[in-house]
């Protein structure tokens, strides 16, 4: 590997007083950390954690952060709705999938937050049930979980409901 930075530019780095953030707990590249990073750690000043900064930020929401949770919210819950409509009578739980699918997107959602579990009757009672494959029997109980991304945000909300009832 080639020298990731000269003596010069090391010197010149220590020398300004700069502050060094760095997680040496978990290097992204160990060989890089190794060959680079970690001689410099050993010369210059001691790297302090961007972890508690970063953490303490997820607190601090701005208005468009605010705006944007909001919008999720909203595509998940009309999703919900649309979704909890269609079902009445047998309903195959592919069929409630796509539409709480299609729902989200036509909303505007980036797309699903996860793979949603769409169970009716005892496969509710499965943990991360995703097969969504079978038959809901009219009067049968449905469960959903499912949520949405809108540019890097997730709603997730759980509802249950009986077929061919709200």
């Amino acid at each position: 590997m080639a020298p990731f930075c000269s003596n010069m530019t090391v010197d010149k780095f220590l020398n300004q007083g700069t502050q060094l953030w760095y997680d040496t707990s978990q290097p992204a590249h160990s060989r890089l950390h190794q060959a680079h990073v970690f001689p410099l750690l050993e010369a210059g000043p001691v790297p302090r954690s961007l972890k508690p900064l970063v953490h303490s930020l997820r607190a601090i929401k701005s208005p468009a952060e605010v705006s944007l949770m909001q919008m999720a919210g909203w595509i998940t819950a009309q999703a919900f709705r649309r979704t909890m409509a269609l079902s009445q009578g047998d309903v195959d739980e592919s069929v409630l999938f796509a539409k709480f699918d299609f729902e989200n997107r036509i909303h505007g959602a980036n797309f699903l937050a996860y793979p949603p579990v769409v169970a009716g009757g005892n496969r509710a009672n499965t943990l991360h049930y995703i097969n969504n494959n079978q038959i809901i029997k009219d009067g049968e109980m449905v469960l959903l979980d499912g949520g949405s991304e809108y540019f890097g945000y997730v709603s997730d909300i759980t509802r249950t409901w009986p077929v061919n009832g709200r």
